[in-house]
């Protein structure tokens, strides 16, 4: 008969036994290669993405019939191009194009910059096309169209929507009633953008005149986040609106500021950006979890819109531009946050429509209420496995995320 003594040993070792093996299978869930990674964007362009949408305006990845298919809005386009740039750089992808050196008439119209053609898209939109067409040219510099494009619609904000309204800033809108966080952000990145590659001294003073704003704005709160935007009052002078510190809000910012510091060699837009990721990176701040994975909103109907899926990639996009720029400890600490998200999320990809998949929530499979599956959550998680490469890069000696 077993004692009570040798039945507490068995279930203790039982106990470690069984611990040890679901820690195995974790582990074995979140590991992935490149070939892993390579199918799951094969996926979004010759599976799910292209069968099941209806074709609307085309922006080719690639030549044949798939192409970046109008189901989304147009800085989801953007997004989406700008991922699969940094996609195929840092996993060194050959086997695919994502782009055909030219822009094509109808993405200009919808840019504003055809003579005749009204557009209706806000500058945020507008700015993350040229966000994206500057990587395209860091990328391959003969292509300059891209270039030219950026550079065009960087000008035409730049003149017509920057004005004294709360002391400075760009317009949201085309109507002139919204000054929000996103949208000086991107204009801040893309000046900064265009100084690194055109070297003009113009570029570099406008970056520091948007960050300067952005900074003394009052969007940054006590908490070292960025609200949504600001209210403006009677007199024109304007305070911080209160509304959600989305994601990509605290993301955008971070190499603006990193690479404006370094042009100038002016240490406090560095501490101003690695703030803000500390903020994020704090469970109290209610953007990650107690276990430290990124989080988005998710309304009490759990009816998540199209555009909010895309907000923790760009995030993490832009966490990856400033890695290779951060001190050893600030990037350790930042690695550390990527390759935690990383493997939570991989743990939870799924095969859907034919394909792996990538889910919204970055710690739930993919079926769990308030979950949803796409094309914008798998180029979202497609942010995160890019960045993930950055950090292999900057601390090669780390095992494979």
């Amino acid at each position: 008969m077993m004692t009570h003594t040798s039945l507490s040993k068995v279930s203790f070792y039982w106990l470690v036994f069984s611990l040890t093996l679901v820690l195995c299978l974790n582990l074995k869930a979140a590991n992935y290669s490149d070939k892993d990674v390579h199918d799951l964007v094969n996926n979004q362009q010759v599976g799910y993405y292209c069968k099941d949408v209806a074709a609307g305006p085309s922006w080719l990845y690639q030549p044949g019939t798939c192409g970046l298919l109008r189901e989304r809005s147009m800085w989801l386009d953007a997004v989406s191009f700008h991922t699969l740039l940094n996609y195929k750089v840092s996993f060194n992808v050959t086997d695919f194009s994502i782009d055909r050196g030219s822009v094509p008439y109808e993405l200009k119209a919808e840019l504003g910059l055809e003579t005749g053609k009204l557009f209706e898209q806000g500058n945020g939109d507008r700015l993350w096309w040229a966000l994206a067409f500057v990587r395209a040219y860091q990328y391959n510099t003969s292509h300059n169209e891209y270039l030219q494009v950026a550079i065009d619609v960087y000008d035409d904000i730049r003149e017509k929507y920057w004005d004294s309204t709360c002391g400075g800033g760009v317009w949201w809108d085309l109507n002139r009633s919204y000054k929000n966080a996103i949208t000086n952000e991107l204009y801040l990145t893309l000046a900064i953008e265009l100084y690194q590659v055109k070297k003009e001294q113009t570029y570099l003073d406008e970056a520091k005149k948007a960050a300067d704003w952005l900074m003394g704005s009052h969007m940054i709160n006590e908490d070292s986040l960025i609200n949504d935007g600001l209210k403006i009052l009677p007199d024109r002078t304007c305070v911080n609106n209160g509304q959600n510190t989305w994601t990509y809000n605290q993301g955008v910012v971070l190499d603006g500021l990193v690479k404006l510091g370094k042009a100038l060699s002016d240490q406090k837009y560095y501490t101003q950006a690695m703030s803000i990721f500390r903020a994020v990176s704090d469970p109290d701040n209610k953007l990650v979890t107690q276990d430290g994975i990124l989080v988005e909103l998710i309304p009490e109907d759990f009816k998540v819109n199209t555009d909010t899926p895309a907000f923790k990639g760009a995030f993490m996009r832009h966490v990856g531009e400033v890695i290779p720029l951060a001190t050893d400890k600030d990037a350790r600490f930042m690695c550390d946050f990527v390759e935690k998200n990383t493997q939570s999320l991989w743990s939870h990809h799924c095969q859907y429509k034919g394909g792996p998949m990538l889910p919204y929530l970055w710690d739930h499979d993919c079926l769990v209420a308030g979950n949803r599956v796409s094309s914008t959550t798998t180029f979202s998680g497609l942010d995160l496995l890019n960045t993930a490469k950055v950090c292999q890069k900057r601390f090669p000696a780390k095992s494979e995320l």
